[in-house]
């Protein structure tokens, strides 16, 4: 668990002089009791400076008195001195009273200052494995988490358990967790991923082709532009668990070591002829995620499902379907497993994601259409804007 904790800081120039004038007025209307402890702060801060100026001018007159009379006026510089440290002991409690105890002293603070609250932040961050996960004071959440990923890959007959061979080559696996949130911050649902080291792959042995393909920006704002002229909102669908969908490349054989969390039944052990999970490996059926052509399979699997449905792939950006017939015209791109999608009618749209249903695409219509990493359009009743991060 790592604490993260913000302190209480008066004296950091952040604003020019007319932004600390308004921030000033505003203090005065919503807290007028801070702002008068911090008028009380400056008037005890001033007189403080004073005060040793005018001790210094008083000594240096008696001084050049003695001087002059030889007479010796130690009794009174006495009491003067006594009155004025006495005036600075009066001073301190009243400056100390009037600040709270939970605030930080700095020097150089003035009135044009505005004071920042105290926050304090405490961030879990997600185990980075599964023997931290193990560990972790939500294990119980992890667990979960894992089985449901079993469960999902196991229902897509993504691999196949056998007995391990002595010559197959073997890839590691590993876990990745992560908390995903609302909004407002609060827990939505735990999530575990499991992933292929696609660092220990072999060029020839476990990949050939290797690429992701994504929709050019331009051709992004384009779909955009015709969704306005079109008067039909672009609408957003995503593919869940794309990659996995997939078939491997024909020809290749991915043997993977038994993941951390999997179960195997005393069942499967006696039936493959092993005595212990270690003699087992899984033999990739479809894609997974990690392997270094995870992309190139899923592009391969989507372009045949559009051109199934009657898309032509545009010449000059691969990443952009279009159908043409007596009902009008729909326009498809793809970003990895983000597709935008518009056309001349909504009737054209909603048939498009009925038919890419076979996927369990999920869909989302809104006035802002977030269809690629840190992109976005908004439409408007004047036209479109796209943002980017």
């Amino acid at each position: 668990m790592v604490v993260v904790t913000t302190q209480h800081i008066e004296n950091v120039e952040t604003l020019d002089s007319k932004q600390n004038v308004q921030l000033q007025a505003q203090l005065k209307r919503e807290g007028p009791e801070l702002w008068r402890s911090i008028e009380e702060r400056e008037e005890a801060k001033q007189q403080k400076e004073k005060t040793p100026k005018k001790k210094k001018k008083q000594v240096k007159g008696k001084k050049k008195k003695k001087k002059a009379h030889g007479t010796d006026d130690v009794g009174e510089d006495a009491e003067s001195d006594q009155g004025s440290e006495g005036a600075g002991e009066q001073l301190a409690p009243t400056a100390a009273s009037a600040a709270p105890a939970a605030r930080m002293q700095t020097r150089h603070m003035g009135a044009k200052h505005v004071p920042v609250q105290v926050v304090h932040a405490v961030v879990t961050p997600d185990p980075r494995n599964y023997r931290d996960a193990m560990r972790d004071a939500r294990a119980n959440k992890w667990k979960e988490a894992i089985k449901v990923e079993f469960e999902a890959l196991e229902s897509n007959n993504t691999w196949e358990v056998v007995a391990r061979s002595r010559n197959s080559k073997l890839l590691h696996t590993k876990w990745v967790f992560k908390t995903k949130t609302h909004a407002d911050g609060t827990v939505e649902r735990y999530k575990g991923r499991l992933v292929v080291c696609g660092n220990e792959q072999e060029y020839g042995i476990d990949y050939i082709v290797t690429f992701s393909a994504v929709l050019d920006l331009t051709t992004g704002k384009l779909i955009s532009v015709m969704a306005h002229v079109w008067e039909v909102p672009a609408r957003h669908g995503d593919v869940p668990s794309a990659y996995v969908k997939a078939d491997k490349e024909e020809g290749l054989e991915i043997y993977l070591y038994i993941p951390d969390g999997m179960e195997i039944s005393d069942k499967l052990l006696a039936l493959l002829g092993v005595k212990h999970k270690g003699q087992l490996a899984l033999r990739l059926i479809k894609s997974l995620y990690g392997l270094k052509q995870a992309g190139r399979l899923w592009n391969r699997l989507l372009h045949k499902i559009l051109v199934k449905l009657g898309f032509c792939q545009c010449y000059t950006d691969g990443c952009l379907y279009y159908k043409r017939d007596a009902g009008g015209v729909t326009l498809v791109g793809a970003y990895v497993d983000d597709l935008l999608v518009t056309g001349t009618s909504n009737a054209r749209v909603d048939a498009f994601f009925e038919d890419m249903a076979v996927l369990g695409s999920r869909t989302w219509e809104s006035s802002r259409s977030s269809w690629a990493s840190g992109s976005s359009t908004t439409r408007t009743r004047d036209g479109c804007s796209s943002s980017a991060k």
